[in-house]
Order: C-alpha cells, then sequence, then structure tokens
C-alpha cells in the first residue's frame, strides 16, 4: 500500500500506511517481549551416559516461522523497548517525511536526511570516544 501511494503521489495514503506499518512493528515487538524465552538445544539430541538420548522441543514455532526475519525482529524490539513519547514523535516524523516524499517536498526530505546523518555522527563520535578510552587504558609495555 505504501509503494503504491508513493506511485499515485497520494500524501494522505503514504502518511496513513507508513503509520500503520510502524505501529504494527511495534506491535510485534510487544508480542515478542510478552513471549518466553526460547531455552535452547544445546545438548539436546546427544546419547547421555546409559544411552539415553533427549530429543529437542518442538513445541514453539520460531520467528522464522512466523514469517519475522532478523531485521524485522531488531527493529521490532527497538520499537517496543522505546516510551510511548518517544515512539509517537517517532511516527509523526516518519509520516511527515512519508508525506513530503510523496509530494516531492525535497525541502522536507533533505531535513529528515541531515537530522539522520547528525543522529549518525554523534553515535559514531561517542563510539569512539569510548573505544579511546578502552585503548588508552592500555597497558604500554609487554610483559614477558
Amino acid at each position: 500500500m505504501e509503494v503504491y501511494a508513493y506511485q499515485a503521489k497520494d500524501a494522505e495514503l503514504a502518511g496513513y500506511a507508513v503509520e500503520i506499518r510502524r505501529r504494527a512493528v511495534r506491535r510485534i515487538g510487544e508480542l515478542m517481549n510478552s513471549q518466553p524465552k526460547a531455552k535452547g538445544t544445546r545438548g539436546l539430541g546427544k546419547p547421555k551416559i546409559g544411552g539415553v538420548s533427549k530429543t529437542p522441543p518442538k513445541d514453539a514455532p520460531t520467528l522464522a516461522d512466523q514469517g519475522v526475519d532478523k531485521n524485522l525482529a531488531k527493529q521490532a524490539r527497538e520499537a517496543a523497548a522505546m516510551s510511548e513519547d518517544k515512539f509517537e514523535k517517532e511516527v509523526a516524523r516518519a509520516v511527515k517525511v512519508a508525506v513530503a516524499a510523496a509530494t516531492d517536498d525535497k525541502a522536507i526530505v533533505r531535513a529528515a536526511r541531515a537530522d539522520r546523518h547528525q543522529m549518525k555522527k554523534k553515535k559514531r563520535e561517542e563510539h569512539e570516544r569510548k573505544l579511546g578510552a578502552k585503548i588508552f587504558a592500555l597497558p604500554t609495555k609487554k610483559t614477558a
């Protein structure tokens, strides 16, 4: 629906599609958080002492079985972890950018890209600062 809205240059439909998708992704994250953690299969299927083996559990479907790939799962977890206010601001920003993209308002799209690049730059600088502190804390001479 979102792709059709962009092709038809229907700004209202594009805004609705983006909002619905963002809310659906958040709901997936909430549902994922409410499910119990998978216990895993480490050590299962191997024979124990005495020749008895356990079989892996087959009760719960995986995210892949449900059509959720790793990227969607990551987006869903991040959206579910956001506070309600931050999520609403994010949705409003995404709708604004979608409407601007559908109506070819290049100024708003350019401003959104600049904001995203600025956030990435700050995140990168913070990571480099932390990494520099770790490197600086390393010992300077080798021990034999």
